[in-house]
């Protein structure tokens, strides 16, 4: 029974079965607007899955990742607070794990470079609450608490991948995944965006909204931002497939890119030409050729909307005047209703939400000269700004949780992008693969993070802390392999 039943898990019916049950519920919750039935219905079935095999919910959590919306379940202080499926799905994973654990009577893990870090991040966090809740009320850092606890659950999951995940056919799995819902999700959204016209001209994603309240906006900066995973392996897997894998692995990624394009987030699509460079570098100096093609190409196609806002990064960057204007900008009297009308100092909305970020770096650099060490809590920037992050995920930890927070972080950065490399100069194959689809991963997320806190995002943070585990497994073979 048990090896019957894994000949179907393995299978790519498994994989097809799983997108089909989440467009189905998807649909649904379209069409009923009664979403609670159908959500049952996929936790009950992911509970099965993940109770047979820890692994195999593993799979199914990385793949609906990308068509699991979140819901609004309730407010803080005004501001809507959702739950994500993925936020779900990570906390029965960690029950079963360690429900298998205590069983087993067996605590030991792997060996896990990210465990000792992981632990101090969320160690450095847990302070920063704590003080913040002397501070402000423990009543008022609930935000704080809500994401941390997000955060500590993905962190668990790396490691329990990390645990579980120990031959190269699942570390190929999870990376198809991610590639076939990526493929998926962006085909359908691209598709929606371009049939129906919507009025607001970036593309956002066609799941994340379903569930969502009026007040809940999707982003579709941290759906480039996630998204952007989907070609960078896609294109490094070609390099090496025969002809009918090498055109789904082409065209899904090119249909990722075209989605991550329409998007119109500047961030995203440099995260995304930095990560096609690392591949180009290290693997094929071909992707850059089509790339440059490609980009030429598309730049004649898409609208002039387009081509303004992606030229205004330019102007944004070398525009003394620019910078002039917005070093003096206070963010609370931008009137964005009018700024769409008339444009602010002459410029319009694309240069305004551009050079602001300007502004959100002055303060929050202010506010650090003042709580260097320890930050103002984690999550919890709104109570003192008039903006909830300064648009700068590494400026955002150093506000939230101090410049000790900041520092086990971007150890955490380098050491994986110290094992990419490593990972990269190594004589096999899949060892290569890997690396450089992890090091153009890092690049294209650090590029992103220093104009947009898009971690913060439930599906890229899950995606983030994934890729680490999944970076960790390898290691460890290629150590023992050694």
């Amino acid at each position: 029974m048990r090896s019957n039943l894994t000949r179907i898990l393995d299978k790519s019916t498994f994989y097809l079965l799983s997108f089909f049950i989440t467009l189905a519920c998807s649909l649904s919750v379209t069409l009923f607007n009664n979403p609670f039935p159908i959500v049952l219905t996929v936790l009950i079935i992911f509970i099965i899955v993940t109770l047979y095999d820890i692994v195999n919910g593993i799979y199914l959590l990385i793949f609906l990742i990308p068509f699991s919306p979140s819901a609004e379940v309730f407010s803080i202080n005004g501001r809507p607070i959702g739950i994500t499926l993925e936020f779900l799905l990570s906390t029965i994973i960690i029950f079963f794990w360690f429900t298998k654990k205590i069983s087993k009577n067996d605590f030991s893990l792997k060996t896990n470079q990210l465990f000792i870090p992981g632990m101090l991040l969320l160690i450095v966090t847990i302070v920063s609450l704590l003080q913040a809740g002397l501070n402000l009320g423990f009543n008022n850092i609930t935000t704080g608490i809500v994401s941390f606890i997000v955060l500590l659950e993905f962190i668990i999951v790396s490691f329990i991948l990390v645990d579980e995940v120990d031959n190269d056919k699942q570390r190929k799995a999870i990376l198809h995944l991610i590639f076939i819902a990526g493929m998926i999700v962006s085909a359908l959204s691209l598709g929606y965006y371009l049939l129906t016209n919507p009025s607001d001209f970036r593309l956002m994603p066609i799941f994340d909204s379903i569930l969502r309240g009026e007040n809940v906006k999707s982003n579709p900066n941290s759906f480039a931002a996630y998204l952007f995973l989907t070609p960078l392996i896609g294109l490094v897997l070609s390099l090496n497939a025969n002809i009918r894998y090498k055109i789904v692995y082409i065209v899904g990624s090119f249909v990722a890119i075209a989605t991550i394009f329409f998007t119109g987030s500047r961030s995203g699509l440099i995260g995304l030409l930095l990560g096609l460079m690392v591949i180009g570098w290290f693997k094929s100096k071909r992707v850059l050729l089509v790339l440059f093609l490609g980009g030429i190409l598309f730049s004649i196609s898409i609208s002039d909307k387009f081509v303004e806002r992606y030229q205004s990064i330019g102007e944004i960057i070398t525009s003394e005047r620019i910078h002039k204007i917005f070093f003096n900008v206070d963010y609370k009297d931008i009137d964005w209703n009018k700024v769409a009308i008339m444009g602010y100092a002459g410029y319009g909305t694309d240069i305004v939400s551009g050079a602001l970020r300007i502004t959100h770096w002055i303060e929050g650099m202010q506010m650090v000269s003042k709580r260097p060490l320890l930050g103002y809590g984690y999550r919890l920037k709104q109570h003192y700004s008039s903006s909830p992050t300064s648009e700068n995920y590494f400026l955002d930890l150093w506000i939230m949780i101090g410049l000790i927070g900041l520092s086990v972080f971007l150890i955490i950065m380098y050491l994986v992008i110290k094992n990419s490399q490593s990972l990269i100069q190594s004589q096999i194959e899949h060892y290569s693969e890997f690396g450089v689809i992890s090091l153009a991963y890092y690049g294209g997320i650090i590029m992103v993070s220093l104009t947009g806190s898009v971690l913060f995002s439930s599906k890229v943070g899950c995606y983030f802390w994934i890729i680490n585990g999944l970076l960790i497994s390898y290691i460890n073979e290629k150590n023992i392999t050694n």
